[in-house]
C-alpha cells in the first residue's frame, strides 16, 4: 500500500475532504465574529 503511486493522491484527496469538511465552521466563526463586530 505504501509503495503504491497513488499514495499522494489520496493524501490530496483526504487534505482537500478534510478542508471542506472544515470550510463551514470557520465561515460560522467569521460570520459570529462580523456580527459581533458590527
Amino acid at each position: 500500500m505504501s509503495s503504491s503511486p497513488f499514495a499522494p493522491l489520496v493524501r490530496l484527496v483526504n487534505a482537500a475532504v478534510s478542508a471542506l469538511a472544515k470550510a463551514p465552521v470557520v465561515g460560522r466563526f467569521v460570520s459570529r465574529g462580523i456580527t459581533e463586530i458590527t
